[in-house]
């Protein structure tokens, strides 16, 4: 793993890759607006702590994982202390990218802030995304039941029906 400062990596073409933009949607608009300032903070503080993957194709670096460096690169908000700040990053090739591990990076997110989140949401939009072929390669199943869901995040299954749901 080598170190890079949040000035440098922003200065490079870093877009998400195009397999998982459907975890980082989830995440920008479903999980990350919901957690409030503190727990946003601490995320941005685990940025520093959490090896970011990079599949690097001539000039574009493309994100394989840690969606809240991403969004912190992309803001305008960031102050010459954190600019200077280094992230952990390593290079993958495309044939080493592997779906669980941005997916199992959001399942850690969701399952740390599942009280503040609409998890039902979440779940119906993360159903969608699983194809057949990734819950075989996840879970060796075809489908992504409830159950499996809730065994990832922690809860049992009566918590997750009792839980109200804004847009499912």
């Amino acid at each position: 793993m080598d170190r890079i400062s949040i000035a440098k990596l922003q200065k490079n073409t870093v877009t998400i890759h195009p397999d998982i933009i459907s975890l980082f949607d989830i995440y920008v608009n479903h999980i990350r607006p919901s957690m409030g300032s503190h727990n946003i903070e601490m995320e941005q503080n685990r940025v520093f702590f959490r090896p970011t993957l990079f599949i690097k194709e001539k000039t574009v670096w493309s994100m394989v994982n840690n969606f809240e460096l991403y969004y912190f690169l992309k803001s305008f908000k960031i102050d010459q202390k954190t600019a200077r700040k280094d992230a952990s990053i390593g290079s993958i090739s495309e044939d080493q990218l592997v779906f669980g591990i941005p997916f199992y990076e959001l399942i850690d997110i969701i399952g740390r802030y599942k009280k503040s989140l609409d998890i039902k949401l979440i779940y119906s939009c993360l159903n969608e995304i699983l194809t057949t072929s990734i819950n075989q390669d996840l879970f060796s199943k075809n489908t992504f039941p409830i159950t499996t869901f809730c065994q990832l995040i922690n809860i049992n299954e009566q918590t997750y029906h009792r839980r109200p749901s804004e847009s499912v």
